[in-house]
Formats: structure tokens, sequence, C-alpha cells
């Protein structure tokens, strides 16, 4: 699909070619549009995916001019979505041949893609240009550091790409990675097979997620079935009070159904702001307890219950944070783990995603001392939530002295922002009467003067 909808796009292995379909809104009905045929660049083509932006379509296939396989670029057509061939990308590197691609994904900033190769069992990271289009490949994870990407065929980002998923076909197994948000590097958080599960991953033949993103669909070709995974739970703190941690829907925690369980816990793994942040559980009726180690961040459920039971324990767990509105701004990690007393679940990860506006301090000194040009960093990406919002520059003992001389103007400027334009400074409130506001786009700046 196009990222508007309006367009899909159909890819064939057998004729290597691209087909466009438009698609009328209210019916769904389809209408061919053309066909691309870019065999002479790249030949049995895999997979296609869009630009958020609308900008550019990748597909994946073979290299009819050489070893390896290639991603190709395409340009695409803002209104009636044709494409048109720009370049080929080898994945020849390092003298390493990719020559299986598979599955093409991209996170929804348009930053970073990911491709499953089968030849070499991996996963590879590219970075976007998005004026360009062109890729730069970063780095490749492979099945020989971490379990699951064995003959890896699918992969899926969810909805707020925090996670990557991917199925390693030969390994009966889905894979779930975290994303870093800065630079899209990956580390394996779980893994889902007969190993770890009471009901083993039979062959995958694709996989999607639900549009609100909460389940993973994957589609067992060797056992004739569909299976569900729910993913991870999210919830938003917006320093307004407690917040349910998992709101509805069964946890994926099947673990020893016909037994009783132990005990569980729920951890946060990032804890930021020591003992103001508060996990707490309801065990009415159960015969279970909760106690909560704040220096941890632990929540530990106990007793003898069935899954029933601290699955009702466990959706009744509620987050809050002392500090309210000015809770650190970084989205909370949340990982939950049932027991029987022998052995443990697999890991169910959760997010808190922190609402709160977060704050940069101008002078770690608290303006014991004086000085020019008082700076300080945030790094969005890792500190903040998807969507949060603005970040204020907020810092209420710093003085300015002039030496009696009146001062004429200011200047804050962004240092090297990654998204460019995309990115501004203005000003909260209104200004003292005589002060004047400008900005510039080209050095990031905002100035005030008079």
């Amino acid at each position: 699909f196009s990222p508007d909808g309006k367009q899909i796009y159909l890819v064939s292995y057998a004729e290597s070619s691209i087909t466009t379909f438009t698609r009328d809104e209210a019916t769904g009905l389809l209408t061919q549009l053309n066909v691309v045929d870019p065999s002479a660049q790249i030949a049995d083509l895999e997979s296609l995916v869009v630009s958020p932006d609308g900008k550019h379509a990748y597909v994946t296939g073979d290299n009819p001019n050489g070893a390896g396989d290639v991603i190709a670029l395409f340009d695409r057509h803002a209104s009636t979505g044709a494409l048109t061939y720009v370049s080929v990308l080898s994945t020849v590197i390092d003298g390493l041949s990719f020559s299986q691609l598979d599955t093409i994904s991209m996170t929804s900033d348009g930053r970073h893609v990911y491709v499953a190769d089968t030849s070499q069992e991996a996963v590879l990271l590219l970075r976007r240009d998005a004026a360009s289009g062109q890729l730069t490949f970063v780095e490749a994870i492979f099945d020989s550091q971490v379990d699951g990407l064995y003959n890896p065929r699918h992969i899926e980002l969810s909805a707020d790409d925090t996670l990557l998923y991917v199925y390693g076909d030969s390994d009966n197994a889905l894979a779930v990675f975290r994303r870093n948000l800065v630079d899209g590097r990956l580390t394996r958080i779980d893994l889902f097979n007969a190993d770890v599960r009471t009901d083993g991953i039979g062959e995958g033949r694709g996989q999607a997620i639900s549009p609100d993103g909460t389940t993973l669909y994957v589609a067992d070709y060797e056992d004739d079935r569909l299976m569900r995974f729910n993913l991870a739970g999210r919830t938003t703190f917006g320093g307004a009070g407690a917040v349910p941690l998992f709101t509805t829907g069964t946890l994926p925690l099947v673990f020893d159904p016909d037994g009783l369980l132990a005990s569980a816990t729920v951890t946060i793994a990032n804890l930021l702001d020591g003992a103001n942040e508060l996990l707490a559980a309801n065990t009415n009726g159960t015969g279970l307890t909760a106690s909560y180690n704040s220096g941890a961040g632990v929540l530990t459920i106990s007793g003898a219950g069935t899954n029933a039971e601290y699955q009702q324990v466990i959706r009744s767990v509620t987050y809050n944070n002392s500090l309210g509105a000015a809770a650190t701004a970084v989205a909370r990690r949340v990982s939950v783990q049932l027991a029987d007393g022998a052995t443990n679940s697999n890991i169910f990860p959760a997010v808190i995603a922190m609402q709160v506006t977060p704050r940069v301090d101008l002078d770690a000194d608290d303006s014991t001392t004086s000085g020019n040009g008082f700076a300080a960093s945030f790094v969005e990406a890792t500190s903040l939530d998807p969507g949060t919002g603005p970040i204020a520059v907020a810092d209420t003992d710093v003085t300015i002295q002039s030496g009696g001389a009146p001062v004429t103007n200011m200047v804050v400027t962004l240092a090297s922002p990654p998204d460019g334009s995309a990115e501004s400074l203005t000003i909260w409130g209104a200004l003292p009467d005589g002060v004047g506001i400008d900005t510039n786009s080209t050095t990031h700046s905002l100035i005030l003067g008079g």
C-alpha cells in the first residue's frame, strides 16, 4: 500500500515486474495503472516497501548483472503513485554476499530499513537519506550471534517502531528485537519457539500486525493454522496519577496452564526516577500477594495460583510517578515473567510512554558562577517517546548580567539538528513589551531583540 492508501503495488517473482493499482477508497475496488519492468537491473522480485513520505519505493530481488542480491530504489509520483527506476544497491558487503534477500520493512519516520536475508541467516540494517532516497549499510545481525534467525523470511515492525519481529523459518521461531530509536540497531529480548513455549511454532509463510498494533498474526504452513501473538502492552503516563499497564486482552503468558503458578515479576527495566516510581496490583479474590521493591523497580506477585488468577492480577497492575509532570520524559520499558517454582515463562514486554514535557537545564551549577554561552543537550530519539510533543528549555534560576549596559539581543541556536528545517524554536508565552522575535531557518536560530 501507499502511505495514503490510494495505490497498491504487486511485485512478481516470475515476471520480475511491479504492477501499480489505484484503489477506490469507497468501494476498495482496484484499477490497474501500469506495469514496470526493471528486469535489466533487478530480477526475481521478492518484496516492496514505500517510504512513509511517499517519495520512494524499495524492492528486493536478484542481481542479473553480478553476485549477490540488490535493493532497487524507485522514485514515486506524488499524485499517481507511478514508479520510476533510479538505482540499485548491491548487497555484496565487505566481501560477504547477501544473495537471498526477502522481506523489506521501513520505520515510520523513514530513517531506517530492515531486510531479511536467508543466504547468511541475517537481518540487515540500512540508513535512508530522505532527500535522495539512497540507502547506506549500517550492520547485519546473524543467526550465529542470536538464535531465531535461521532462514529468516518475514520481518515486521511494531506500530511504535520500538520492536522488530523476525520469523526464522528453519528455526520455527519468532524472535523479538528492541530497536535503538537513534541508530536503529537491534537487541534481541525474546524468542518464541518449541524450547521456550508449551506449543511450538511451525513453518511460517507470512506475518502481519493488526492496525491497532496489539496483535501479530503468523500463517503456519506446516500445521495449517493461524497463530496469534498479543504484542507489548502499552500505556501513557501524563503526570496526573496512576495509569493501568495493561488494559484489554489476554497476556501472552501461556505457561504451565494445567498446573499452579508460584510467582510473577513485573520489572521496570529503566528505573530513572528511583523510589518516585511505583507499580501496584490488586490481588482481591485471588489469594495472591503483591509487594513492590522501590529500589529495584520490581513488583513481585506470589502464591499458588492458576494461570487465570495470575492473568487477573497482572492485568490490574498500575504505574505511577510521584514527580508528576516533572518525571523524566523517557519511555519506560517493562517486562513481565511467570514462574512455577522450577522454570520461567517467556518475557512479555510492555512500554510506558511518558507524555510529560522534558526540561533542559542550561546551567548545571545553578548560576553559582558567571559565564557566557551556557548550553545543554537533549537527545530526543533516545529520551522521548515518539509523539510526546515539545521540549521546554526552562531554567528559572538563570540570570543575565550585562555589567550595567542594556541587553540588546539574545540568540538561541539548535546545534546540528538531525531533522533540519523540520525542527524549530519558539517562545512559550508572551514576550515583554518592546521585545521582538525573529528566526533564521538556515542557522536554526531564534533571535530576541529590543
